[in-house]
């Protein structure tokens, strides 16, 4: 189990190295990297068919009434994002760095433009924050 744990955060560094040292747009390495991922599950898989265990069906065959389970699901996810990032004094920085990246393109956090003194610098900044994340 601790390995599944690491491998999102892994995945979050080597596509922050890839696209910070090799210069290669993030669009471009998630593409790629998402078929390089494809392949390892393939082989690990031996050309195996992905099945999902029968004791999981219940959440996309059932639900409450006419409601699904997984449209409550999301629901429950939103409302807690909501509260999270509207209510809780570690959720609103969160918001703001979200929303400052979405409406500035070349945003880097507060803490990455402090340290511009020297690119490496800012490039281990950048490293950090995929690898946090996980996410591309």
């Amino acid at each position: 189990m601790p390995l599944v744990l690491l491998i999102g955060p892994l995945t979050g560094l080597l596509h922050g190295l890839v696209i910070t040292r090799l210069k290669i747009d993030a669009f471009i390495v998630t593409l790629s990297m998402m078929f390089v991922y494809m392949g390892l599950r393939s082989g690990i898989s031996g050309g195996n068919a992905y099945t999902i265990p029968q004791s999981f069906w219940w959440l996309g065959q059932s639900g409450l009434g006419w409601l699904p389970y997984m449209v409550i699901i999301v629901l429950a996810i939103l409302c807690g994002v909501s509260i999270l990032y509207g209510r809780t004094v570690a959720g609103q920085p969160m918001f703001q760095v979200i929303s400052s990246m979405f409406a500035n393109p070349d945003y880097e956090p507060s803490h990455c433009r402090e340290s511009e003194i020297a690119t490496i610098r800012n490039q281990k900044c950048h490293h950090k924050h995929r690898a946090r994340s996980g996410l591309n």
